[in-house]
């Protein structure tokens, strides 16, 4: 089955970054992509549970954007396709069905913890993770390749779930994973430590503090789950030493919630 990545488009600087990052994703690991065009500044994806609503920032596509997503699809070969809404709750709201794999966040993300400090980005992120069965890409504004994945892993269901994301990222896309457990979960770390022996693709890495992990995480993309309440909570209040790392790197992150499916 193929997976597709959905992407709204936002014409400014930090969205276009966006889209080549998303192309770049949908390059390497092996995905389509269905490009949203907005229709008006807010939508709602619907899902068993819960109805959420996005604002965007900016609606207006100018022509020149257009070509230029056009252009580089075209070069990339990937598969692709407008995404077209079927449904409306209001004129001025499009429902989205949320029948994709993948999807970029798009509500702008400043410097941390500027943005995502007491933010809307928090709690939408939030309440996205909470009923959303794919994971949500938040994209740094940098323009580096990854050359690593970076997994965050406590033990918890979704930190398995997002070392089960990163594992198939790693096959699709030929590229090593690390894995980074703090000394408090020492436990979780010892027992799939053999099991990481066992390929050249995966490392472990048991730290002392977030603090240690700083050149390890430089151009990697991030996955993290988000049931693991003290790290992912602390990212979206600002308080946390990841959130430091983050504001100094500005690495692209990838967050797995509880509903997660699998990659296709």
């Amino acid at each position: 089955m193929e997976s597709r990545f959905f992407y709204t488009v936002i014409d400014d600087k930090e969205g276009r970054i966006v889209f080549d990052k998303v192309l770049l994703f949908c390059k390497r690991f092996q995905s389509s992509l269905l490009v949203y065009y907005p229709l008006s500044d807010k939508f709602l994806i619907y899902f068993v549970n819960d109805i959420v609503q996005i604002n965007i920032h900016k609606v207006d596509v100018s022509e020149e954007f257009r070509d230029i997503i056009k252009s580089k699809l075209k070069r990339s070969k990937i598969f692709h396709k407008k995404h077209i809404v079927k449904f409306f709750t209001s004129k001025q709201l499009p429902d989205i069905i949320p029948s994709f794999n993948f999807m970029s966040c798009p509500i702008k993300r400043d410097k941390v913890p500027k943005t995502i400090g007491v933010s809307f980005l928090g709690s939408i992120v939030t309440r996205l993770m909470r009923s959303a069965s794919f994971p949500l890409f938040i994209s740094g504004v940098n323009k580096n390749d990854w050359n690593k994945i970076v997994v965050f892993y406590g033990g918890k269901r979704n930190s398995r779930e997002a070392f089960q994301f990163a594992t198939t990222l790693s096959e699709n896309g030929n590229i090593p994973v690390h894995t980074i457990t703090l000394n408090k979960n020492e436990k979780d770390f010892l027992i799939y430590q053999n099991y990481l022996k066992k390929s050249d693709t995966f490392t472990a890495h048991l730290k002392n503090s977030l603090d240690e992990c700083e050149e390890l995480i430089k151009d990697s993309l991030i996955i993290i789950g988000s049931d693991n309440r003290t790290i992912f909570s602390q990212i979206f209040k600002g308080k946390s030493q990841l959130t430091k790392i983050l504001k100094k790197f500005d690495e692209d992150l990838f967050v797995v919630g509880k509903n997660y499916k699998g990659y296709f």
